[in-house]
């Protein structure tokens, strides 16, 4: 895509998450209408659980100077607008904080330098503070709507590396679901042997849950071939073996570009920030592997057109 649109290729990327955009705003709304509710887990269940693509759009649209996309001015903020409201409306943590990763991104403040060590600073004490009045505000898990949204955002911390769950208590068993789906997976893995553990169980080998569960498109399953980790899934495939290539894949895409170019140097900074999130993505939602995001397309994309605009500089020369 990145070679057949060539210099358009980023403007494209824009319309078609506007366009996304408009159409997820549209299934929210007749989704409350239709249903008359206002529940987080409702929403979420009609209108979709996340889209890592939206918030790639919303910072080309307000990067789009660093990026060459040419749009108006009016435009720029109309569509910063219906992509906000778009990703607002996933309710998704993973979305906020991939957002703010890919922003400090492309601000240049993830290389290291007295500035962007005040900012980082900054930005982890005010989520500190932020994270401690929701806390003590002590929200309700079947509240409403806003209660809902940040009791989802007290749980954070805890339910994706909690080490010891009660499988009788419904409650703390279904919040720290992924903590469980990785206990399971390291307990078999290591079961098995040094063999498992260096070079892992080939790609049809699955985890056993131990009941069965109904999962979100109405399916019973016990034997789970990809869980939400990443890392576990590798694990579970191909052993340290995998991850350890996966880490690999991961670095390759952040490495910088070599150049002066102002649109490849801005690129360099949205792929490293990518990279970043691609670690926490890979801890709770599948990183790359995830077949129902497009977001390693996009990555590709990117990837694709640096290396367009690198070979535009050197046959100019």
């Amino acid at each position: 895509m990145a070679k057949k649109y060539a210099g358009n290729a980023l403007k494209y990327v824009v319309k078609c998450g506007v366009f996304l955009s408009i159409i997820h705003l549209i299934i929210i709304l007749y989704s409350i209408l239709a249903h008359k509710t206002l529940s987080v887990s409702e929403i979420r269940h009609y209108g979709g659980y996340f889209n890592d693509f939206e918030p790639y759009v919303f910072v080309l649209i307000f990067f789009s100077t660093k990026f060459n996309i040419d749009i108006s001015k009016n435009k720029r903020f109309l569509y910063l607008g219906i992509v906000a409201a778009s990703i607002f409306c996933y309710l998704s943590r993973t979305n906020f904080i991939q957002l703010l990763i890919l922003i400090l991104a492309v601000k240049g403040y993830l290389k290291l330098n007295v500035r962007s060590i005040k900012v980082i600073t900054f930005t982890f004490l005010a989520t500190l503070i932020g994270y401690a009045l929701i806390y003590n505000s002590n929200p309700k898990r079947k509240g409403s709507f806003t209660e809902e949204f940040l009791y989802k955002i007290k749980i954070i911390p805890i339910e994706a590396f909690k080490t010891k769950i009660n499988q009788e208590d419904w409650k703390d068993f279904n919040d720290n679901f992924r903590s469980f789906e990785n206990i399971k997976t390291v307990n078999q893995i290591f079961y098995e042997g040094p063999q498992a553990v260096i070079s892992g169980n080939g790609l049809g080998s699955t985890v056993d849950i131990g009941r069965v569960m109904q999962t979100n498109d109405g399916t019973k399953v016990r034997y789970y071939p990809a869980l939400h980790n990443a890392f576990s899934t590798v694990l579970l495939k191909s052993g340290l073996l995998g991850i350890v290539i996966y880490l690999l894949s991961i670095y390759f895409i952040s490495r910088k570009t070599v150049s002066d170019n102002i649109q490849i140097i801005n690129l360099n900074k949205l792929l490293l920030g990518s990279g970043i999130f691609l670690i926490m993505s890979s801890w709770v939602f599948m990183g790359f592997y995830l077949k129902l995001d497009s977001k390693s397309i996009l990555i590709g994309l990117l990837l694709g057109y640096r290396e367009y605009l690198k070979n535009q500089l050197v046959n100019a020369i």
